[in-house]
């Protein structure tokens, strides 16, 4: 692995244990992708009308 590469996965972990220990829980952020999560819509392409 070069430096670089390394120096970014350093400060990608550092930043993530800073979020991690400044906050109280894990945040509830909307999930990636929503399947199988109810309806599907009404109109436009994933209708299947």
């Amino acid at each position: 692995m070069t430096r670089g590469v390394i120096i970014f996965w350093a400060i990608f972990v550092l930043v993530i244990g800073i979020d991690y220990r400044l906050t109280d829980r894990p945040r509830l952020e909307p999930k990636p992708f929503a399947l199988g999560s109810g309806e599907a819509s009404s109109s436009g392409h994933c209708s299947g009308k």
